[in-house]
């Protein structure tokens, strides 16, 4: 399992590439609120990916009913594995 600080520069990393000038906004904030937005910009992309990305087709109702329960399980704080995207 990735640490979480590997996790972050996944989510930074992602967000550099995809939101160039949101993620140079971020860089004006704090270290530990960068992070955090960085994570919250890659679960709504990858959310949005869900039904506007290439693989839309494929997303059924269970595809969402999984997102959803992953949504509700950190909100209890319980881990899951975030699938990875291209």
């Amino acid at each position: 399992m990735a640490s979480l600080e590997d996790s972050y520069e996944l989510c930074r990393q992602i967000t550099a590439e995809y939101s160039k000038t949101f993620y140079l906004g971020t860089l004006l904030m704090p270290p530990p609120k960068r992070r955090a937005i960085w994570a919250i910009y890659v679960w709504c992309r990858r959310t949005d990916e869900l039904v506007d990305g290439p693989q839309a087709k494929s997303t059924t109702d269970d595809t969402l009913d999984r997102w959803e329960k992953n949504l509700d399980s950190i909100f209890r704080g319980t881990h899951w594995k975030l699938p990875m995207l291209p």
